[in-house]
């Protein structure tokens, strides 16, 4: 019946105020009941005590019905109320309503005669629920014979004390009434703006699933359903991302796919056609070949291996690793290279105990890949600085943190917070030197498998800095 989110809440919270409204009626109706019966019983013992005050006090023994009855009857009609006459056993032997005579009845309960103020009972005789008030007759010197009068009550009718439910009903419908509509009005309002944003998503979310990215809901307060909002455009946003970096990575992959297809395709058709006819050419073709699909096969390599990293298949160790002597390894393994492109390498341990607990042959392919990077973008007569420190912080946590440092052309600012995402490349014109563009996202998978985190810092013209830190040994 109600299939929509907004009728769900309007009617919630219609029930709610309605139940509201309902049990504290209740408790106001059963507390103004309690409070009106016990008003009306102070009410019937003072008229009790008027009446008796009225009545003539004489000895017990003189107390007889036939002098009785007459004054009985004289002062219920002065005081327009009902009395009956009781033995000491509780029996009625007189009432001064003929309409429903109570006369001859058992009245169940037992009567005391050293009553000080009139004793209220409430007991149902004769199919009436009816309250007595009950007074002594006569002096008090000795008890009366059972078959005698020795009391008089005022008898009223229980339904005489006003129901307050009776009372109440009329208002307390108009109340529910009222509160009915409120809650309607308030409850569309409300909805409404729970709602739309839920609704602005559901459009947005079909919107990107039939290819629209470009998708932004109007976020307003910082409720739930606000921060919901927010979180959604994050999302749009990430997802619109992915998806214009997939589609730049099919690009950039497809073509380093086709080139070196194209390279082998045609000097295999070389060799193949008798072209490359003289030994020299043929060792050329060969070499190109083999120089080609090494390149494809790095390629579909970095492609896998980040797979595996992003979905934990690839164990890492955890031994214990000197990091300073990684430094040092990594820069020997790249001094040749440096010295072919005139870049001065240079090595700097702040410290004499760099320690982590890890994976050393990953923490080598982190540093591969900085080192290697930092000394591609150097021009000649630049330098690739590589330091190790132990940091501690604030927060009483000991990091061990390795800089790789170059003086190069640097990365732009529009590039920089893209430097690590998947397939990214900051110079799209060097395919062959700029690799596939997965170094660093790779990088940064192992780094933050590691427990530590990557960064980069870069001036144009000046240099880059990529900073690792990796929690210290204990």
């Amino acid at each position: 019946m109600f299939r929509t989110l907004r009728h769900k809440l309007i009617v919630s919270y219609v029930l709610i105020a309605l139940l509201s409204l309902l049990l504290s009626g209740s408790a106001a109706a059963w507390l103004l009941q309690n409070s009106q019966e016990e008003s009306a019983v102070r009410s019937l013992r003072i008229l009790a005590l008027s009446v008796s005050v009225r009545l003539p006090r004489l000895p017990q023994r003189q107390v007889t019905l036939t002098f009785l009855l007459p004054r009985l009857r004289q002062e219920a009609a002065d005081a327009g109320v009902r009395l009956v006459v009781l033995t000491a056993n509780g029996q009625v032997l007189a009432d001064t309503d003929t309409s429903s005579n109570l006369q001859g009845e058992q009245i169940p309960f037992a009567l005391r005669t050293d009553l000080r103020r009139p004793d209220v009972r409430r007991r149902q005789v004769k199919g009436q629920d009816l309250f007595f008030v009950v007074l002594p007759l006569g002096a008090r010197a000795r008890p009366a014979p059972p078959d005698q009068p020795s009391f008089v009550a005022l008898v009223v009718p229980a339904a005489d004390i006003v129901d307050t439910w009776l009372e109440l009903a009329p208002s307390l419908l108009l109340a529910l009434a009222l509160a009915l509509v409120v809650c309607i009005a308030v409850g569309g309002i409300l909805s409404r703006a729970i709602t739309r944003p839920l609704e602005e998503m559901t459009h947005a979310s079909q919107a990107i699933a039939a290819g629209d990215y470009e998708q932004k809901i109007a976020t307003s307060g910082n409720d739930e359903v606000g921060r919901l909002a927010e979180a959604f455009n994050h999302m749009a946003l990430e997802v619109h991302r992915a998806r214009k970096t997939q589609r730049d990575f099919l690009a950039n992959v497809s073509h380093d796919l086709k080139t070196p297809l194209t390279s082998i395709q045609g000097f295999s058709q070389a060799l193949l056609d008798g072209s490359a006819d003289s030994p020299e050419d043929r060792q050329r073709a060969a070499r190109i070949i083999h120089q080609e699909s090494e390149r494809m096969n790095r390629l579909v390599g970095e492609l896998l291996e980040l797979s595996r990293l992003e979905s934990g298949q690839i164990p890492f160790r955890q031994d214990h690793v000197d990091v300073g002597n990684r430094l040092q390894h990594c820069a020997e393994k790249f001094r040749p290279q440096a010295e072919q492109g005139h870049v001065d390498l240079q090595i700097d341990l702040q410290a004499s105990e760099l320690a982590i607990t890890g994976d050393a042959d990953r923490l080598d392919q982190v540093l591969t890949n900085l080192v290697d990077n930092a000394l591609r973008y150097t021009p000649a007569g630049g330098q690739v600085l590589l330091r190790g420190n132990r940091e501690r912080t604030a927060q009483n946590e000991t990091w061990v943190v390795i800089r790789v440092s170059d003086t190069g052309k640097g990365i732009s600012p529009d590039d920089l917070p893209h430097v690590f995402e998947r397939f990214y490349r900051v110079d799209r014109a060097r395919t062959k030197e700029g690799g596939t563009g997965l170094g660093l996202a790779i990088a940064r998978e192992i780094v933050q498998t590691m427990g530590g985190y990557i960064a980069a810092q870069s001036q144009l013209h000046q240099g880059t800095t990529f900073t690792v830190r990796l929690p210290a040994a204990e």
